[in-house]
């Protein structure tokens, strides 16, 4: 599983291609969704192993339908155009599992369980580009166990691979809102000449 670092900016990417007009919460919203499937590692914590719900129903198809369907209600509660919102969700939601897919997996069963409860196949890459974040099952030493130098090495990696596209796109996005407001400029502008 690659670091929240790599899910944050996969769901910054999904934001800032896939705008809901609403920046800040939109952005928000799409970090929130690109981390949301690694909740099933807090009834771990309470248990006393870490890992023993990661990768369960939370990495499948059924919880990105379930996620969209609640994101369709919120935006639909709250009188937005539904849209928009359920296409951030989901592409950031589908994001965590796709990179899911294609991180190193060094815990049995390796994958993910992507078409729970069809099928119980767990879902992997042969290509990994992204490294496992090494952690311990132990909640005493979950935290300290992040902090090491293999989890620098992947994190660097995850800044490179997604980090650098992910400018590209944020400095495209900025110079097309210039560009349009240069435009409405030149329009008022002509407007008010005649």
């Amino acid at each position: 599983m690659p670091s929240p670092v790599a899910h944050s900016l996969a769901g910054a990417a999904v934001w800032s291609a896939k705008s809901t007009g609403r920046r800040w919460t939109g952005l928000a919203v799409a970090l929130v969704a690109a981390n949301l499937p690694d909740i099933d590692f807090l009834p771990g914590l309470a248990s006393g192993n870490v890992n023993l719900y990661h990768h369960g129903p939370t990495h499948t198809l059924v919880a990105l339908v379930a996620v969209c369907l609640a994101a369709y209600g919120v935006a639909v509660a709250l009188h937005e155009r539904p849209g928009p919102w359920v296409w951030l969700v989901g592409l950031a939601y589908g994001s965590h599992l796709l990179l899911d897919i294609f991180t190193l997996d060094t815990r049995a069963p390796f994958g993910i369980p992507l078409f729970w409860p069809l099928s119980n196949l767990h879902v992997a890459s042969p290509v990994t580009p992204f490294l496992d974040v090494q952690r311990a099952a132990d909640p005493d030493r979950f935290w300290a166990s992040l902090i090491s130098a293999h989890n620098l090495r992947a994190v660097c990696r995850e800044l490179l691979i997604l980090g650098l596209p992910l400018l590209v796109l944020l400095i495209g996005r900025t110079r097309r809102r210039r560009q349009l407001q240069l435009e409405r400029l030149r329009f008022f502008h002509r407007i008010c000449v005649f």
